[in-house]
């Protein structure tokens, strides 16, 4: 990801011709979807994420914490 210590440390010190793919691979993604530029593209990912696990069931969800106390019943 831009911006984090990894993507830096390769990008800037590493290799810096990877930017010219980048700004080529930046500038076809505009072109062809524009909507991952949108600023409402993240809500719209998460949106459909959501349906897609909803179609999954438990699938890709995280486990129930399993450390939880169980709920007591008092007679």
């Amino acid at each position: 990801m831009i911006g984090t210590k990894e993507f830096d440390t390769f990008v800037n010190d590493r290799d810096r011709a990877v930017w010219s793919s980048l700004h080529v691979l930046s500038g076809t993604l505009e072109v062809n979807i524009p909507e991952i530029f949108a600023p409402h593209y993240t809500a719209r990912l998460e949106a459909a994420r959501e349906r897609l696990l909803d179609t999954l069931g438990d699938l890709g969800r995280p486990p129930a914490d399993e450390e939880a106390e169980p709920e007591r019943l008092w007679l």
